[in-house]
């Protein structure tokens, strides 16, 4: 294609937008002016790109081409969330269904039109013809692609991203391509093993490098600690196997799983803990400071209870399987007071290390003057000095929480209870997946967390899926599923877990779970979402009504073929 002066015009027009001050919600700010690689040569070529200056000088590519220009390619971008694409589409070439799990994708046609299009979470497919000079904006983490329908004339576009390495997980590639069972594939698209082989045949078996991410600003899928083994086993967290099989604790214990116990949570913005409370016992007035916390009480009955920052106590008694949200970086508390039964809970956080600040120990345990501890809390310094020595020890919203308008704020405000008949009734027949997000219990609203129950019966299938808000932490309860997730390279991780594992799906990834057992089987899944969004593979390409021809060019197939798992997935008449 030779690059008119329309070209070039519309490419510096995209600059200049690109150079507008606008706010940048992508890449975590660096505290420097750049990045730039050791011992470079600082000047004015460390910040130029001219990697695409002789694109067009060759012949017109035969099949879709996009160039990337990201943190790889230019090395200045490091730390300044934005990056760019060049696309070229032939006549009648496709950019076949994908996502971008870190950013949104703006892109503007520079010659040519393209049919544009893409499914949001709700399975609604938007759709659009684009000419020379349009631009579409494709949101962060949804399946979407663009056709180039002209049998005749090419078409090219530019891309913006709001990352330095916004990624790319292409729905053929990463589930035709990386390994995945036929059987999980069959019963996740509704049809038959010969189907899923057809399709395989055309795309046959990835083996692509593992790339080693060591980025500790997360702008790569996950960060995982140098030199280890890169494998589904990177990725799960057994060190809660037998955390049962010894005598239950004397005190309060805590277990916590978070990027210091489970390196891969490092960047995944989640983790949990595992919280036993002998009967009569205390978790002493705390709070954590980088996020909020979500309890959900899986044996026996807790009082809990926070102060917001008017002083205001809000307290709430928790039978099993209840939910509570203590905001972020208040003040809170959980007391078992039965005298002779025991609790346990189960802890989610909106961060890979929430921290936690104990008020007792933070205040009469870390060497505060005694005098001002005094003036502080209007007593004596031998009252002070009591309090000391009982220690004995080792030294994003605006509002606390967010209520609905007109809704009484009291303990049932941060309290959910939708759950606790979930088991009453008989086992689902086919996988549940019963979510409590901010739609469930709206005071999950700007708290960053949220929680899912999910239940698969013997032989089940959670279909290839992605969360376009958030990772997910699964934390096995019952059974041995087979789980796997495919990172942006095609490299598909799997692992075999039991009751009482964890396993970590980085943020935007496909991923699945199989109960490939003659038992039911049934986990937990936290999120750093209140709503983390759930983008369905076979639903989300299936079933929205993209162009038959569009998908056929996309997986490689005939119309049939595709019309074929169409009518599988389709709803049953009623």
């Amino acid at each position: 294609m030779a690059a008119t002066l329309v070209m070039y015009v519309m490419i510096c027009l995209v600059f200049g937008f690109l150079s507008s001050p606008i706010a940048q919600a992508g890449d975590p700010d660096i505290v420097t002016d750049f990045v730039i690689p050791a011992n470079a040569t600082l000047d004015g070529s460390s910040f130029t790109f001219t990697g695409i200056r002789n694109l067009y000088a060759t012949d017109p590519p035969p099949t879709f081409r996009v160039t990337k220009i990201g943190m790889k390619e230019f090395p200045a971008l490091n730390g300044q969330s934005v990056s760019m694409a060049i696309l070229d589409y032939p006549a009648g070439s496709v950019n076949p269904p994908h996502t971008h799990p870190r950013s949104a994708e703006l892109l503007f046609v520079v010659e040519g039109s393209l049919d544009v299009g893409f499914i949001d979470t709700t399975n609604m497919l938007f759709t659009q013809t684009l000419q020379p000079g349009d631009m579409f904006i494709f949101p962060k983490g949804l399946v979407h692609f663009q056709y180039n329908k002209n049998a005749t004339e090419p078409a090219a576009a530019v891309s913006a991203f709001g990352s330095a390495n916004a990624g790319t997980v292409s729905v053929p590639m990463s589930v035709f391509a990386t390994g995945i069972d036929d059987a999980i594939l069959a019963e996740s698209f509704k049809t038959d093993a010969a189907t899923i082989q057809k399709i395989k045949a055309v795309f046959g078996f990835l083996s692509s490098p593992i790339a080693q991410a060591g980025d500790p600003d997360i702008i790569t899928d996950f960060v995982i600690p140098e030199y280890a083994t890169l494998v589904g086993s990177s990725f799960t967290f057994t060190g809660i196997r037998n955390l049962y099989a010894s005598d239950p604790p004397p005190t309060f214990r805590v277990t916590k799983i978070g990027m210091k116990e489970f390196p891969a949570l490092n960047g995944q913005s989640v983790s949990m803990a595992i919280l036993d409370y002998p009967a009569g016992s205390v978790n002493p007035p705390h709070t954590h400071p980088r996020s909020a916390e979500l309890l959900f009480v899986v044996d026996g009955s807790l009082d809990v209870g926070f102060i917001d920052t008017t002083n205001m106590l809000f307290t709430q008694t928790l039978q099993s399987g209840d939910m509570f949200i203590f905001p972020k970086g208040l003040v809170h508390f959980q007391y078992n007071k039965n005298a002779t039964e025991s609790a346990t809970a189960v802890s989610a956080f909106g961060s890979a290390n929430a921290g936690t600040v104990s008020v007792p120990m933070s205040v009469f345990a870390t060497g505060i003057d005694d005098e001002i501890l005094a003036e502080s809390f209007k007593t004596d310094v031998a009252t002070i000095q009591k309090i000391k020595a009982a220690q004995a020890g080792d030294p994003d919203i605006i509002t606390d929480f967010i209520i609905p308008a007109n809704a009484t704020l009291d303990g049932s405000s941060f309290t959910y209870t939708g759950i606790r008949n979930l088991y009453g009734t008989h086992p689902p027949p086919t996988f549940r997946l019963t979510k409590a997000g901010m739609k469930e219990f709206p005071a999950l609203n700007g708290q960053s967390v949220s929680m899912a129950i999910l239940d698969y019966p013997a032989g089940s299938v959670n279909p290839p899926h992605t969360h376009p808000h958030s990772a997910e932490l699964l934390f096995v309860v019952q059974g041995c599923p087979d789980v796997g997730f495919i990172d942006t390279t095609n490299v598909l991780f799997t692992q075999t877990l039991e009751a009482g594992d964890m396993f970590i799906f980085p943020k935007g990834l496909v991923h699945f779970q199989y109960n490939n057992d003659t038992e039911s089987a049934a986990a937990v899944s936290m999120f750093g979402s209140a709503n983390a969004r759930t983008v369905s593979v076979p639903t989300s390409v299936f079933t929205t009504d993209i162009d038959d021809e569009i998908l056929a060019k996309s997986f490689k197939t005939d119309v049939a073929t595709i019309q074929k798992i169409k009518a599988g997935l389709a709803p049953n008449p009623k």
